[in-house]
Parts: C-alpha cells; structure tokens; sequence
C-alpha cells in the first residue's frame, strides 16, 4: 500500500486531461493514480458508512466533507419519504465506490467547517490503484464545483472534470433543474437567490471602487445581475482585475450562490468563478479567469453561433429548482 506520507506530487490539468484523452465517456473514464494538485496528507482510514452525497463518515466515527464539490441536495417541496433523483444518484454513486473501502485522506488548507466536520480531498485505494474521489462524482455529473475561499488550491482541475459531466449531459447535467441561467433575467434569479447557480451572459460594466469590484450585467446596477469582489482580497490583483475589465461586451460563465444586494447578486471569492466564453479565447490560463487546459472533446469557447441563447417562455416548472 502507498503510504500517505509519501504523497507529496503536484500533477497538472494537462495531465489530467492527457489520462481521459482517449476516453471521453465520464463512466468509461480510468481512476486517477496520483493527487491531481498538491496536498497535505492526513492518513489512510477506512469509509464506515456515507453520511451525505458528499460526505462519508470514517471507522472511528469522524464526518468527512468532500472538499471543493457541492452535490443535489432535496428541494423543500421534497419530503423525507420522497426521493430527489440527483441526489439519490449521488448518495449511490458515492455509497459504490467508497463503501466499507479504505481512503486516503488529503487538505489543501482549510480542515474544519463549522459544523466540526472534516474537509478533505479522498482517493480510495484499490489494488494499487488510486481514485479521486471528486474528479469521480465531477466526471459523472454527481457534483458541482464550488470551493470555499480558503480551500481553492484545486479548483482548476476540479473544473476540468467538472467539464467531462457537463460536456457528456451525465448526472445532474441531464435535468432542467441544474440548466444555465440567464444574466439578463434578473427577476427569474431573483427567485433562485440562497441556491447554487451557474449563469451566463454578457458583462455590460466593469465598475472599480476603492473597496470593491462590480462586474454588471445590465444598465441599472440596482435592479439587473451583479456580481462583485472585495478589492482587499489576494485573488483579485490588479492584473486579474485588468483582464476582467477588458471583458466589457463579452460572454461569460460564472458560479456562486445568488444573494440580494439591490438585484440578483453573487460574490465572488477568486477569478476561477468566471469563464469566458466567445470572444476571450486569447486570455492564458494562468489568470484563473478560465477553466484552463480543457480534456480533449471538451470546449471551454464557443463560436456566438453556437452560444447558448435564453429560453423562451414558458420557464421551468417552480418545483424544478434545486434548493
């Protein structure tokens, strides 16, 4: 058995889509045999039962929380002798690959929510070999990428496995409640504030004041999207604000949980939360405004003829959305 404390290697996105590239199906794609970036090692244990879609609880009675990933949870019209697919999907998916099995466990910085849960990254270790416990859930469409502030060390290979599941419709990809929302629909997102989005449209102004950053999505800040940054944080330096300035008119993808702030508005912890889509193709990586190296098969860009446009009316049904 590889021991944890051995574990020390830093493997990139390139990689990782080197492993899938020739294996675009999420179901078909091979486990990973190494960390997929650089972590702590916090030792091997064995899974006792599976707590949550994506939590797992360990022999001696310790609740794990899988780091940088958020699974469907039940909606309230949802009761507690119904089933919500997504996330049954999920708590099976998890309960087949990690039940009664043994785990390494790793952190990148954050280690203790505030529910005295652990948050970790897991591989299961079988024969040799070692799985990704989030690249597996990201991959099958069983998760969502959504890191907290201070645990963001992965975020550009979560997305990248993330890509696979969105790319194949697998998992929760494949229902309307979890499709992309709109920008320019400010009072159907208003509906949706307090839950897990991703939204698309065009920026309409960067604004830069001493203490934040505002990308608007629409003429009146007070009524249209927003999204904004506090100026002091260590993941918005003046180069990555320069490249979000120049995305003024352009298509882009962001994530985050919708709050009230005025209109629509979610906050934004690090650039990794905005994808730029048509017309961006040029920005590198390394500004973690993009998904990065993509896996072969999977468009982080799209031609305008190609890019999605918003539904027509009707909307989905009210009990569609994901709470």
């Amino acid at each position: 058995m590889v021991r944890i404390w051995l574990l020390s290697i830093c493997v990139s996105v390139v990689a990782v889509a080197a492993a899938h590239a020739q294996t675009p199906s999420p179901e078909d794609a091979p486990a990973e045999t190494s960390e997929p970036c650089t972590l702590k090692p916090a030792g091997v244990h064995t899974v006792a039962r599976i707590a949550g879609a994506e939590s797992i609880v360990l022999e001696d009675g310790t609740e794990v929380r899988l780091a940088g990933v958020l699974a469907p949870s039940p909606p309230a019209f949802v009761t507690q002798d119904e089933a919500w697919p997504p996330h049954a999907n999920a708590m099976s998916a998890l309960g087949e690959l990690l039940a009664g099995q043994q785990i390494e466990l790793a952190y990148t910085e954050r280690k203790i929510d505030r529910w005295g849960r652990l948050i970790a990254h897991a591989f299961r270790i079988s024969r040799g070999s070692r799985e990704w416990v989030q690249g597996y859930l990201l991959r099958r469409g069983h998760a969502r990428v959504d890191a907290l502030p201070d645990d963001l060390a992965c975020l550009p290979e979560m997305l990248a496995h993330e890509a696979i599941g969105m790319k194949a419709e697998a998992g929760l990809w494949g229902n309307p409640a979890y499709r992309i929302r709109w920008a320019d629909a400010p009072l159907r997102l208003m509906r949706l504030r307090n839950t897990f989005q991703l939204i698309e449209g065009v920026v309409n102004k960067v604004a830069v004041t001493r203490s934040r950053l505002y990308l608007n999505f629409g003429p009146d800040w007070r009524s249209d999207f927003t999204a904004g940054a506090a100026m002091r944080s260590k993941a918005f330096p003046q180069a990555v604000i320069a490249k979000l300035q120049a995305l003024e008119g352009q298509r882009v993808r962001l994530r985050g949980w919708i709050e009230r702030r005025n209109g629509p508005y979610v906050e934004l912890f690090h650039p990794s939360q905005i994808e730029p889509l048509p017309g961006a193709q040029d920005m590198p990586p390394a500004d973690g405004l993009a998904r990065g190296p993509v896996p072969p098969g999977v468009p982080s860009n799209r031609s305008p003829a190609e890019a999605p446009r918003r539904p027509a009316e009707p909307e989905a049904p009210r009990d569609a959305i994901d709470l």
